[in-house]
């Protein structure tokens, strides 16, 4: 075989991958602008590693909550009566948690979301795992109604803050539209 085919073949496959993997680092599943206001502000403050690590769980979980309402119609998670049930196992289109069917199912299973995250996130902060649910938006600074938190879920604005040792909100990110 003429070494001009074989370099012609290698230069195709080459350009093919490397355009591949352009895409899928130039690609997210987070809307445009988000990221790079959430790493604007990140570096704006300059924050210590606990926070640093916040403003991760925070993007993961304002990313979990915005596909959450995507796949469910606009229906937000139900904090209240679930806990972190609907994000860590998977849950059937009105967003109710679906346990694993036994081996006895007929027909074909259930159509399913989720989940969406491995284990309960956890506030570097102050340690805390919980999360209160508040209707209005929340200022940093702001008290959480209810007591001390680790996290606190807005429906007004669908997203989430972080509280400090005190309960107070200190952190949040930019969430996707």
């Amino acid at each position: 075989m003429d070494h001009r085919i074989t370099t012609a073949i290698v230069v195709c496959v080459g350009g093919t991958l490397a355009f591949t993997l352009m895409l899928a680092l130039f690609s997210s599943s987070v809307p445009a602008g988000a990221e790079a206001a959430a790493t604007a502000a990140a570096e704006h403050a300059a924050p210590s590693a606990p926070q640093q690590r916040l403003l991760i769980v925070l993007r993961q979980l304002d990313s979990a909550a915005y596909r959450f309402r995507r796949q469910h119609g606009g229906l937000d998670p139900d904090f209240a009566a679930n806990n972190w049930d609907q994000f860590l196992e998977p849950t059937d289109p009105q967003g109710r948690v679906v346990k694993a069917a036994g081996k006895d199912l007929v027909g074909p299973p259930p159509r399913t979301f989720g989940p969406y995250l491995g284990a309960v996130p956890v506030n570097p902060l102050n340690g805390r795992r919980n999360v209160v649910v508040v209707a209005d938006t929340i200022d940093p600074g702001d008290r959480v109604p209810s007591g001390p938190a680790g996290f606190v879920y807005s429906t007004a604005g669908n997203r989430f803050y972080a509280t400090d040792e005190t309960g107070k909100a200190v952190a949040s990110v930019v969430t996707p539209p």
